[in-house]
């Protein structure tokens, strides 16, 4: 048997030493010599059994106590290492076999022990992990790998403080550990702290310069600190570092969105849908980006291939509903929504949206329902009145006294300040709360017991209710809207002066409105330049702006022009307004708040609809239910305002022709 293995031969010598074994299992040297071919032929678990079996028939040896203790460490080296290996390859069932396999030679064992908090981890078994990873801890506090493990279980937990307390013992233990710099930065943007979370990614970076995940979790938190154009640069480094990645360019394309850099967004998604095909989120944003440079048909493509994917996307359904609405589908936009709100009732998005679209429909009873939802909704930024009494939803409300507050925009506060009057009808005092620049307009509003200037400390009252909550309190449908115009008057001592400041007319004279805010969600689709609707108005017009703030772009307009008269701020607030609307032939306006100054004055208006128009004005319709002085001009194709002007200019034609007779321009 010695022999054999002098002669490099270890299955012979292993042969050799079984079949003695066989004739005397007692005998402790074929145990020895067995144990060393074992371990010659790498059997390392079969070493350490013979290398056992011979200690426990002669535990006096030294020789063969010291090859155990060889082949134990030799045996536990190679199990590490194959586990090792197998974690890394992410097989994970082999993984915790070779951990298994350790742990039963000693139950004890520290790297087994730590390596299996890995691979629990990694399972996203994440109470095992560091149910595992504390008792190591605390055996061993100052080990680093112990110490990073454990912290990323906690960040799994949710513990987001402990979790960052664990990964700052980390970078102390070992200031180079890339990996805990980067989660560590990820905490602190989880916990919002972005700029401590930049920080750790720039050290993430400086311990691996080549890191494109820390580049990417450094774009995203520049995002966050609203730095578009230094993310931007972060996505480029880590799209450069992984050409590969589908995620990165995905990322760097929600970057552009910021932006509005959207050719090269779209450029972007496509390239990470050819890396990944089977990844949804870019065919979502891709229809997103599209759905902003108007390509609807495209971008309903895009959010199909998305839900083919992942059938489960509640914004993919929501944005194919919105693409199927501009291409005027309004039907399927609202099956789309269904499906949607079916997938996940509590889910804000798909019913805020579908309750505009309700209301668009005229299908009021379910709209003013689902309108509700929009108190949830983020973009918003609308918060619910933080009243200890209750909201007024319907019912008896006879001597009670009730608060109507606007919740919204000027001209929401004005279309629905209409409802005051009903609701005093019913028997209730109404104390109404208004933005102050909408008091003077509003004061002959009938019905109001008291006005509160928005802002001011509010009287006792017993109930309230938000202005746009108020038709489906009082069970508004499409043939019930309060259509008595006007219900607003123009303060007969400001027309005075006004028409002292205008004097006589020089020809039809129209009031002009052509942009709203800025920041309004719809702004590029239902503002244009002031260029664009003067290459329009007619010879003889006398343009008198209705505008108080200008854009940069218009104000060069005006300064070249002399046929629309400018008031600026002299234009002090609506009562200014309304008084200028009683003294035009005709207001002409995109929908913005004038659109609603001039309807609730009674006074005739045109108004400039998008393709894609606010819900309040219905659908295909040239009349208003809700403003019967109105006329309503629709695009037919998103964002050609010319063919809109130049149908306005036909039909103005013969008014400016003759002025005396234009009053009646409905």
């Amino acid at each position: 048997m010695l022999a054999y293995l002098r002669a490099n031969q270890p299955a012979r010598a292993a042969a050799a030493c079984e079949q003695r074994i066989a004739r005397d299992a007692t005998y402790a040297g074929a145990w020895h010599l067995l144990g060393l071919a074992r371990a010659a032929q790498q059997d390392d678990a079969g070493a350490v059994h013979s290398l056992r079996e011979a200690n426990r028939l002669r535990p006096d040896d030294a020789d063969i106590r010291r090859n155990l203790l060889t082949a134990l460490a030799q045996f536990r080296q190679h199990a590490l290492d194959r586990a090792a290996a197998h974690f890394s390859a992410r097989r994970y069932d082999e993984a915790e076999a070779q951990c298994q396999s350790l742990l039963a030679l000693d139950p004890h064992e520290f790297d087994a022990l730590r390596l299996q908090g890995a691979i629990a981890l990694a399972r996203g078994q994440a109470q095992r992990a560091f149910d595992l990873l504390d008792a190591l801890f605390a055996r061993q506090p100052n080990h680093a790998e112990v110490n990073f493990h454990r912290a990323c279980a906690l960040q799994q937990l949710d513990r987001l403080d402990a979790a960052l307390a664990g990964f700052d013992r980390v970078v102390a233990l070992q200031p180079d550990h890339a990996e805990a710099h980067l989660r560590r930065g990820r905490v602190l943007a989880a916990l919002k702290l972005h700029e401590a979370a930049v920080v750790a990614f720039d050290r993430a970076i400086g311990c691996r310069p080549d890191s494109a995940s820390a580049y990417a979790n450094r774009a995203l938190a520049l995002m966050q600190l609203g730095m578009p154009e230094a993310a931007l640069a972060s996505g480029d480094r880590a799209v450069a570092l992984d050409a590969r990645s589908a995620r990165y360019r995905n990322l760097r394309g929600a970057i552009r969105n910021r932006l509005r850099q959207h050719e090269a967004e779209i450029a972007d998604y496509q390239q990470a849908i050819a890396l990944q095909p089977g990844f949804a989120e870019p065919w979502m944003r891709l229809g997103s980006a599209l759905q902003m440079t108007n390509r609807y048909a495209e971008a309903l493509q895009a959010y199909e291939r998305a839900l083919a994917v992942d059938a489960s996307l509640i914004d993919a359904h929501c944005g194919r509903a919105q693409a199927l609405g501009a291409l005027q589908r309004h039907e399927e936009a609202l099956a789309a929504y269904e499906r949607a709100v079916a997938l996940d009732p509590r889910n804000v998005r798909p019913r805020f949206e579908r309750s505009m679209l309700l209301l668009a429909l005229g299908q009021f009873e379910r709209g003013w329902l689902e309108y509700e939802w929009r108190w949830k909704v983020q973009g918003l930024s609308l918060k619910p009145r933080d009243f200890p009494q209750p909201q007024w939803a319907g019912g008896n409300i006879a001597g009670k006294t009730i608060l109507l507050h606007p919740e919204q925009g000027y001209g929401d506060a004005i279309q629905f300040a209409r409802y005051a009057s009903r609701v005093a009808a019913q028997g209730a005092r109404v104390f109404m709360e208004m933005h102050p620049p909408l008091l003077p307009l509003m004061q002959g509003l009938e019905g109001v017991h008291q006005w509160v200037r928005k802002g001011d400390a509010l009287p006792p009252f017993d109930v309230h209710c938000p202005f746009m909550s108020l038709p489906l309190a009082l069970d508004t449908r499409l043939d019930t809207i309060p259509a008595d115009v006007p219900y607003l008057r123009a303060d007969p001592a400001r027309v005075q002066r006004w028409r002292d400041r205008l004097g006589a007319p020089r020809g039809l004279r129209i009031g002009l409105a052509w942009s709203g805010n800025e920041k309004h969600v719809s702004d590029r689709h239902r503002s244009l330049p002031l260029a664009t609707l003067m290459a329009h108005l007619p010879e003889g017009v006398e343009g008198i702006s209705l505008q108080k703030d200008l854009r940069t772009e218009d104000r060069r307009t005006l300064a070249a022009q002399d046929r629309v008269r400018h008031f600026g701020d002299e234009i002090q607030d609506f009562g200014d307004t309304a008084a200028l609307c009683e003294l035009v032939d005709l207001v002409l306006t995109v929908d913005t708040s004038i659109a609603h100054v001039a309807g609730a004055l009674g006074r005739p208006a045109w108004v400039l609809l998008s393709l894609k128009s606010d819900w309040r004005w219905l659908l295909a319709r040239e009349d208003s239910p809700w403003y019967p002085s109105l006329r309503l001009w629709r695009q037919r194709r998103l964002d050609d305002w010319d063919e809109v002007l130049e149908r306005v200019a036909t039909e103005l034609a013969p008014r400016v022709a003759a002025p005396s007779t234009a009053r009646d321009t409905r």
